[in-house]
């Protein structure tokens, strides 16, 4: 006779065998670990012990595989968002060397670049911010370009480049602010010299945020200040630095609008001023009057020197305007006519019609959060009725 197991017992079977999964005991991750990784990622429990299991418990590990596994993630969410409207965002700007200091004079070397996202909401998260100045130095550290055809314009030296891009010249319409090509620059490790270079590219870093955002984030452009110091002691590079509506941070900051203008002094006495604490005071408010000038009134170029004492209010450029902006009291003269007599007032100034000594401006650049950008129209109403009619009984 042939026997057949009866249904009851293959039941039975199958829910002990489901008991006995269930109450297999899962590997226990320490808590203490886990609260580490998450302080330093702000991932979910998930997939912090998710982590720890795959790296023994090593955290540093941890670290790397939550990092590898949101680049992933974000390089999918990228290409799903590509088509989307970036508009808003930051200006990250980061001063590496801001020339002439108390006789010490390395150059001028500075990064800046505009980082988009979708929402105002990203835009003033603190990460976001921080990223956009990372991103800024990487392109101020990495971008060694001095142009040919400016080697000898106002006595300055040239260098050899001797980074990243060693070599490399493209084409600018500014004297010493180069435009650093996104593509280019995406390519680069992402730099903080406050710790160390790290292994992290800048595309990989913005794949990143885009998966912790959740929004399309964009390197919209960037761009370099970079000049060697002048080869003569009686010359000098001072650089002034404006940022608005953004966050300081111990190197670099972040803006709505920033701003960057390149000074030059020239003068006998030059060597002199090296110690004096009030002069170089002066000299550093001066030229952030200067960069606040150039955010303040529409200003398109420099423009000539003349004898111009009153400042031209509506006037495009920087020379001919009114110094408004100045600290630590703004005047009507024009802001030719207050480097002069500032240079003058310190020993400085134009000795026995010697036009070139003094104080002058060689160069300046504004940039303004999505500018140029056309930004979609959104009809919350309409979008709010549209759900409403979806989900209609």
């Amino acid at each position: 006779m042939h026997l057949t197991t009866r249904p009851t017992a293959l039941i039975r079977a199958a829910t002990r065998s489901r008991y006995y999964a269930a109450t297999e005991t899962p590997e226990k991750v320490p808590l203490a670990l886990i609260k580490e990784l998450r302080s330093m990622t702000n991932v979910s429990l998930k997939d912090a012990r998710e982590a720890l299991l795959q790296s023994r418990y090593d955290v540093r590990l941890a670290l790397n595989y939550v990092r590898h596994n949101a680049i992933k993630v974000g390089k999918k969410k990228a290409e799903m968002l590509k088509d989307r409207t970036a508009a808003e965002g930051v200006i990250g700007l980061c001063m590496l060397s801001g020339g002439w200091a108390g006789g010490i004079d390395w150059g001028v070397r500075a990064g800046i670049v505009e980082l988009n996202c979708e929402t105002d909401f990203v835009a003033r998260n603190a990460d976001f911010h921080d990223l956009a100045r990372k991103i800024a130095e990487s392109a101020g550290f990495y971008w060694d370009h001095t142009p040919r055809d400016q080697r000898s314009r106002h006595g300055l030296e040239s260098t050899e480049a001797s980074h990243w891009h060693r070599n490399r010249v493209f084409d600018s319409t500014k004297q010493f602010i180069s435009t650093f090509p996104t593509d280019e620059l995406l390519k680069a490790p992402l730099v903080n010299i406050l710790d160390a270079p790290g292994a992290t590219r800048v595309q990989s870093a913005i794949w990143e945020a885009t998966a912790k955002f959740g929004e399309k984030i964009h390197l919209r452009r960037a761009a370099t200040l970079l000049h060697p110091p002048p080869r003569s002691s009686d010359r000098g590079l001072r650089v002034g630095s404006y940022a608005h509506g953004g966050k300081q941070f111990e190197l670099g900051e972040t803006g709505q609008v920033v701003s960057l203008v390149v000074v030059q002094m020239r003068s006998k006495a030059l060597p002199s001023k090296a110690n004096d604490e009030k002069f170089i005071g002066d000299l550093n408010q001066l030229c952030t009057s200067l960069a606040r000038q150039v955010v303040g009134y529409q200003t398109t170029d420099v423009g000539d020197r003349s004898d111009l004492v009153k400042g031209v209010p509506d006037s495009a450029k920087l020379y001919d305007q009114p110094f408004a902006m100045l600290t630590p009291e703004p005047t009507k003269d024009s802001v030719n006519r207050v480097l002069i007599n500032w240079a003058e007032e310190r020993g400085i100034g134009a000795i026995e019609g010697d036009s070139d000594d003094g104080l002058s401006i060689l160069d300046f650049v504004t940039w303004t959060v999505g500018e140029g950008i056309e930004k979609e129209e959104q009809d919350f109403a309409g979008e709010v009725k549209k759900m409403a009619n979806k989900y209609a009984l």
